[in-house]
């Protein structure tokens, strides 16, 4: 044995005790003995619990071996008890083994003592790995259980007749019964009976033994009959033998999935667009912001009387028309930004005016009719665009013959029951009314018009997504739409937005006078003209970061007029340096460039400078990161095509935040 037997020996003969342990260690085997005589001693060594093996004699001057082999096996009943006597009977030594004694030794017989010892201690080791069995077996049946309670997907433990022996409490939930109610269930009545021969080859291959599981896609039957989708993984127990036993099944609810797989392939078309105008938006805003914003700075130097203005001022309408293109091609894509701010419906409606005349044709005429009194909304101008530019559409399409179509401005104001109908908060709305004389609706088409994809139109010739996105722009913006149409008498749609309080278009005029100028041609030109009259602050430094020259260049001419030092790097790292090297006051930087791109600039400028001010650049691509350079440290965010006043406003409004300087307007394009 490699270390000593640890022996408690109770004997009153020190003789006796040699003799024993000599005859042990004889037969090779190493003890480290403890000797005691009395009860009290005995008691204390085996409630000490250190020892192998307990040797004993029977008879004792103050104490008996039946005694001490009680005690034993109360304190210590996994420590074998072996009996060396000078004499016992056989039905003494029956007795005792009958007592819990592991064997019994003559002493005049002490050559049985070492194979005593060895089977004892033999079966202690077994005994020790059978306890050790079925405390790992124990374990793994309470960690199966746990596991099967608590799975979040459903799990059913089915017969070869496929009746369900178990099922978890997630299985329950999913169908719909009560604990318990699923057992002797048959699994048959959890299928659709249309998916029935689902999988049904792979299953007989499972049962042959020709692979170990099998997983398919089918409907599952709930207990109020409505169908939902599974994912189900099926397995089997099988005996020793190899036969099959048990089918395990587990059921993960996909129902939520499959819808959404179902919505993507319906707008798949509409991705591929939004991907194809987000890689042109990205290479013709940055050619938009050069055609626009260099035409801007030529028609800010030359005289109104020069007669080269009128050529300048086509290219800067022609300009502003591809920007509304760009805007409107992302907008449909649901790539563009929303960028709310204050508009005014009146300047929006004269905007499209060219562009709506053109979209419908001339078999119908276009009356636009503006309320000189219509108050300003906070929205998204794109959005507004996309609303009216939609419906102008729809209503070309009602008229193939030709008609008249009405869009007009107003104020409203809906209180009690007329704001609860519309399920929007009482309070002022401007109204956007779009009116045609064409074939109209019945009922049940205007009960199904904001449905997606549902369209009345031809194949080709409509997505059904039109109004559909009306409804969503108006409800985001918490306004209603509403449509009155029969049909033969045409259809009008009226779109309530809410109106923004007075008090913030009395302040807008309040700050136009006191810059001294005046605006007849309506809110949007009063916007305008306070936009115009904002300017810089001298001695401030600026680091434009772009890898676009044509743009740093822009942006110096745009900026060095005011008093602004300007500073260029072509990419984020020469913009750091240039951090490092000097004050600077504001960092503009694009999202997208080489080397280090704007969103990794962003990040390394408010580890390093986390007071200073950045804007962000984006020109289509940089779209999807603007949330994200917006919480990596971006203040403001500038969206090319960009005009010379929006950069001029931007900066200003930076930097008079940076010196806690008073803002008279904060709205953006």
């Amino acid at each position: 044995m490699k270390s000593p037997l640890r022996v408690l020996l109770l004997e009153d003969n020190p003789a006796d005790a040699e003799l024993i342990l000599k005859a042990l260690a004889g037969e090779g085997i190493n003890c480290a003995a403890v000797r005691v005589e009395t009860r009290a001693d005995f008691l204390a060594a085996v409630e000490g619990n250190g020892f192998d093996l307990i040797l004993s004699d029977f008879s004792l001057p103050s104490f008996d071996g039946l005694t001490a082999l009680e005690i034993a096996r109360a304190k210590a009943p996994e420590v074998p008890f072996i009996f060396v006597s000078g004499a016992m009977g056989e039905e003494l030594a029956i007795e005792t083994l009958k007592s819990g004694a592991l064997d019994y030794v003559l002493k005049h017989r002490l050559l049985r003592l070492a194979p005593a010892v060895r089977s004892a201690m033999e079966e202690v080791g077994e005994r020790a790995a059978r306890h050790a069995a079925e405390r790992s077996r124990s374990e793994a049946e309470s960690l199966f259980r746990a596991l099967f309670d608590q799975m979040a997907v459903g799990v059913a433990v089915a017969d070869l007749s496929g009746r369900i022996v178990k099922a978890n409490a997630a299985l329950e939930a999913m169908l719909g019964y009560a604990a318990g109610q699923l057992s002797q269930v048959q699994l048959a009545r959890l299928s659709d009976p249309e998916d029935a021969a689902a999988g049904a080859e792979a299953a007989e291959e499972l049962y042959a033994g020709k692979r170990a599981s099998y997983e398919l896609e089918k409907r599952f039957v709930r207990r109020d009959g409505t169908l939902g989708w599974g994912r189900w993984v099926v397995s089997l127990i099988r005996e020793d033998g190899g036969a099959p036993r048990f089918s395990i099944h587990l059921i993960e609810d996909i129902t939520a999935r499959k819808e959404m797989q179902k919505r993507f392939l319906q707008a798949e078309k509409m991705e591929v667009v939004g991907r194809v105008a987000a890689g042109f938006a990205h290479d013709f805003n940055n050619l938009l912001t050069l055609i626009n914003g260099y035409s801007e700075l030529l028609l800010e130097r030359v005289p109104p009387q020069n007669p080269t203005r009128r050529e300048l001022q086509q290219i800067r309408d022609a300009g502003e028309r591809a920007t509304t293109l760009t805007r409107r091609l992302l907008a449909f894509s649901r790539r563009q930004v929303e960028r709310p701010g204050l508009l005014d419906l009146n300047s929006i409606l004269t905007g499209l005016d060219q562009m709506l005349r053109g979209l419908i044709g001339d078999q119908v005429r276009l009356t636009l009719r503006p309320d000189p009194k219509a108050g300003l909304i906070e929205e998204d101008q794109t959005q507004i665009e996309q609303i009216v530019m939609n419906l102008a559409i729809n209503a070309r399409d009602a008229m193939p013959a030709g008609g008249e179509l009405t869009i007009a401005t107003g104020n409203t104001r809906l209180d009690g029951l007329m704001a609860d109908s519309q399920g929007v908060a009482p309070g002022d709305y401007v109204t956007l009314t779009v009116a045609d004389t064409g074939h109209g609706m019945d009922e049940p088409t205007q009960s199904r018009i904001f449905e997606p994809f549902f369209t009345t139109k031809e194949v080709g010739k409509g997505t059904g997504l039109g109004l559909w996105m009306v409804r969503e722009i108006v409800q985001k913006s918490r306004g209603a739409v509403t449509v009155v149409s029969e049909p033969g008498r045409g259809t009008t749609f009226r779109i309530c937005l809410p109106r923004v309080v007075a008090e913030a278009e009395a302040n807008l005029a309040a700050l136009a006078r006191s810059v001294g100028r005046t605006s007849p041609g309506g809110a949007g030109a009063l916007l305008h003209s306070v936009r115009q009259t904002l300017d810089a602050q001298p001695e401030i430094s600026i680091v434009i970061a772009d890898d676009d020259p044509a743009i740093r260049d822009f942006l110096r001419q745009v900026l060095r007029p005011s008093g602004y030092r300007v500073l260029e790097a072509s990419n984020g790292r020469q913009a750091v340096q240039h951090l490092r090297q000097q004050k600077v006051d504001l960092l503009i930087t694009d999202l997208i460039m080489p080397g280090q791109e704007g969103l990794e600039t962003i990040q390394a400028v408010g580890k390093e400078f986390p007071d200073l001010r950045v804007v962000a650049m984006s020109g289509g691509f940089g779209e999807k990161f603007l949330g994200v350079a917006q919480t990596l440290g971006a203040s403001e965010i500038l969206h090319k095509p960009f005009s010379a006043d929006e950069v001029r406003e931007v900066v200003r409004r930076l930097l008079a935040t940076a010196t806690n300087e008073p803002i008279p307007l904060s709205s953006t394009r």
